[in-house]
């Protein structure tokens, strides 16, 4: 048997206002072998939150690059692979 596990996390906020992202990401997998089989299962869980600023005009950028044209914009996502394969 084998088994391993990854473990990841970002976190940025970028310059701009309405903007920042935080990700977490595990993936487990194991792997049974035996004398007639070999069998894999692993997953990928992602946890994924953050805000996007948008495009903005270029009067607004000229007047103030870090404004934020989509103010309230939020993004919250959860993904849940599996897998298996013999």
């Amino acid at each position: 048997m084998r088994y391993s596990l990854d473990y990841e996390y970002l976190d940025s906020h970028g310059y701009r206002e309405n903007n920042y992202v935080r990700r977490y990401n595990i993936n487990p997998r194991f792997e049974f072998l035996g004398n007639n089989f070999h069998l894999e299962a692993y997953t990928s869980i992602q946890e994924y939150d953050g805000q996007v600023p948008g495009s903005i005009p270029l009067d607004f950028y000229k007047s103030d690059p870090e404004d934020s044209y989509q103010k309230g914009s939020y993004v919250d996502l959860t993904f849940v692979n599996l897998g298996l394969k013999t």
